[in-house]
């Protein structure tokens, strides 16, 4: 078994490279019209479950992440092997998400609000590799809903 002070410096290592390489791209693309998008992996489902006031940011765009991981094996080709290696990366961190029960249509409601979305069309941005994101990609709502009950059941297990 990894000794904690392991684990954490790892972590660290994680959250200091990715700090590192979403400073570079917001310099990059300062208008958020470019590759800045790509940072919004997560965040569509995740906003929306923030405004019911019951999560902090990082908790909302976890499970936000984990649903728009779904979406990505099903519209962007993400291999389902390395959709379920992240899953379980972060359902280790220990964030208050399990068990966490939303309402779909309420928070399809809220999605509807997003400054992504084009002509009424739910767009997200999606990862089909590590690394490699493809945004602006429109899905139904019905997907969305498919995307949350799996969210759900990943936050129950």
């Amino acid at each position: 078994k990894q000794k904690p002070g392991i684990r954490l410096a790892k972590d660290l290592s994680i959250i200091r490279r990715s700090a590192a390489i979403k400073s570079r791209i917001a310099a990059e693309d300062t208008s958020d019209q470019g590759i800045r998008q790509a940072l919004n992996f997560g965040h569509t489902i995740g906003h929306a479950i923030e405004a019911m006031g019951k999560l902090l940011h990082g908790e909302a765009v976890a499970i936000g992440m984990i649903a728009e991981l779904y979406l990505s094996e099903k519209l962007a080709k993400l291999n389902p092997q390395t959709s379920s290696e992240i899953i379980a990366y972060i359902l280790q961190l220990g964030m208050p998400i399990r068990d966490w029960s939303f309402d779909a249509d309420d928070l399809l409601e809220r999605m509807r609000h997003d400054k992504k979305n084009t002509s009424g069309e739910l767009r997200f941005a999606l990862i089909s590799h590590l690394g490699r994101a493809e945004v602006g990609i429109g899905t139904s709502p019905d997907l969305v809903k498919e995307s949350l009950d799996f969210a759900q059941r990943q936050l129950s297990t």
